[in-house]
């Protein structure tokens, strides 16, 4: 409690963020005296040890980072401090097929007010984790398919020219590569492919946003391709859940009953099993085979590979994922200096049957020592271990 926070409201929180929801929701939706009155009981989606591993995993990842500013920050010490203990964390885990939320951690600490802003409002560019849904449209469109051979090259498209992370481009190389670096201009030619505009339609399909909130969220522009925009992690979860379910949109439940003092049902949820698809099965299965490729030994999260090829007890059934690392601008250097990296880390994790999503970063946007494959990437790691 200490260490952590505390809430007023709870003796026991193993689930803050799932708690400060259900809070929420009961006052929003209940006469106040019933609540008050108590003997309340709520029942969710959330399983205790999954939460627990995504509590710790979260808050150790959380702490690495802290370490390292504290440890490299050129800054003034007290800067140096704030900063610090405004790195936080996110984690959102859901049950592909059924949409329910099965681990949810909505910061390091607990802390009145604010749990659940960061998983159902915080709005930060997706970068390179959305290419995860963008190769995906790709292979249903017929764009695209696991055997293509794609061309890593300069592109000039109406003005725009992506640049690679790497700072050269490679030349010919299968679609699985591509994937497996996250290519930047092969990503770029993909939505070129595809068309800006239908991507953001299956994209607003999934999330169940009007043309009005794409046009306000997205850019109508190339750059969406590389994640530009704007998500919350639980969009970004939701986003990606078709992949993993055959390609059927599904809707995020937490809370699915609530009986009252006497054990009587007073409201009841059921899962949103929605019979409408944005992808085809076909296309769900070699998305995940291009995406299996991010966590080889070749990927951008090739460490995860390494180990697994060395420990078969680690990380031990299917995976496949998607980094994204937001980079920090001129604007936020000089906002923040004496602190250098990215401003947003994030992590796409699929095992079977449940999709996850990690982000990581400071809520007032300084610069990290920090990047989606290393430091999200670990936080699921040490999530789907276990």
């Amino acid at each position: 409690v200490g260490r952590y926070g505390a809430s007023r409201d709870f003796r026991l929180n193993a689930a803050p963020a799932a708690n400060a929801y259900v809070r929420q929701f009961l006052f929003e939706n209940f006469d106040e005296d019933l609540i008050r009155s108590g003997g309340l009981v709520v029942h969710t989606t959330i399983d205790r040890s999954r939460q627990a591993s995504a509590l710790n995993a979260v808050r150790n990842g959380i702490d690495g980072i802290r370490s390292q500013l504290k440890k490299n920050g050129k800054a003034a010490p007290d800067r140096i401090e704030h900063v610090s203990e405004m790195m936080n964390g996110v984690l959102v885990s859901l049950d592909a097929q059924s949409g329910d939320m099965l681990a949810l951690v909505g910061g390091y600490g607990v802390s009145e007010g604010n749990m659940t802003k960061r998983i159902f409002s915080m709005l930060r560019p997706p970068g390179s984790a959305v290419k995860a849904f963008l190769y995906a449209v790709a292979l249903d469109e017929g764009v695209l398919n696991v055997s293509s051979i794609v061309e890593d090259k300069e592109l000039q498209i109406d003005g725009y020219s992506p640049r690679n992370w790497y700072r050269n481009y490679k030349g010919e190389m299968p679609i699985r590569e591509a994937v497996a670096l996250s290519v930047n201009t092969v990503a770029v030619s993909t939505l070129n492919q595809i068309g800006v505009d239908r991507f953001r339609r299956a994209m607003g399909r999934v999330l169940g946003l009007d043309a009005a909130q794409l046009k306000d969220r997205f850019p109508g522009s190339l750059s969406l391709a590389l994640g530009t925009g704007e998500m919350t992690p639980l969009e970004m979860a939701r986003l990606h859940a078709p992949i993993l379910n055959g390609g059927r949109i599904i809707e995020p439940r937490l809370i699915t009953r609530i009986e009252d003092a006497q054990g009587v049902e007073i409201w009841k949820s059921e899962p949103y099993l929605s019979g409408e698809y944005v992808l085809s099965p076909s296309a769900c299965g070699a998305a995940l085979y291009l995406l299996e490729s991010v966590l080889e030994e070749q990927g951008t999260a090739g460490w995860i590979g390494k180990q697994r090829n060395k420990n078969p007890k680690y990380l031990p059934f299917s995976v496949a994922g998607k980094s994204g690392t937001v980079q920090s601008t001129a604007a936020h250097y000089k906002k923040f200096p004496g602190f250098f990296g990215s401003r947003d880390a994030w992590w796409v994790g699929f095992v079977p049957g449940e999709v996850t999503v990690v982000w990581a970063g400071n809520d007032e946007g300084a610069p990290f020592p920090g990047s989606g494959a290393g430091t999200a990437g670990s936080i699921w790691a040490n999530y789907a271990q276990g």
